[in-house]
C-alpha cells in the first residue's frame, strides 16, 4: 500500500526531488489493530465477561474498547476480527443488529 501511495503522490516529480512531501499521505490512512492488539482486546472482554458472569459480549463493548486502543472510531474489519476471537475464546457476541439468516 504504501508502494502504491509513493509511486501515485511521486507521478510527474523529478527523480531528485525528496518524497518527504508523500509522508502526510500516511496521515490519511485510518489506524489499524495490529494482531497482537485485537488478542489484548478480546482477552480484556473475555476476562471482564467471565468476571461479571456474563454470557455473552455486547457488540458495542467491542467497539468501545477498539476505541480506547486507537482514539477513533473502530472499523467494521477490525469489529470483525475482535468478534472472530472473542467467539473462539468461548463467548459469543450479541450483535446490534441482527443478521440476516
Amino acid at each position: 500500500m504504501w508502494r502504491f501511495a509513493q509511486r501515485f503522490t511521486s507521478r510527474g516529480r523529478l527523480e531528485r526531488t525528496t518524497s518527504i512531501r508523500s509522508i502526510p499521505l500516511m496521515a490519511l490512512l485510518g489506524r489499524r489493530l495490529s494482531d497482537q492488539e485485537v488478542f489484548d482486546v478480546a482477552d480484556r472482554l473475555v476476562e471482564r465477561a467471565r468476571a461479571n458472569d456474563e454470557k455473552t459480549i455486547p457488540e458495542v463493548d467491542l467497539a468501545i474498547e477498539i476505541t480506547v486502543v486507537t482514539d477513533s472510531l473502530p472499523t467494521t474489519r477490525d469489529i470483525d476480527r475482535v468478534r472472530d476471537v472473542v467467539t473462539n475464546l468461548g463467548v459469543p457476541v450479541r450483535r446490534r443488529v441482527p443478521q440476516p439468516s
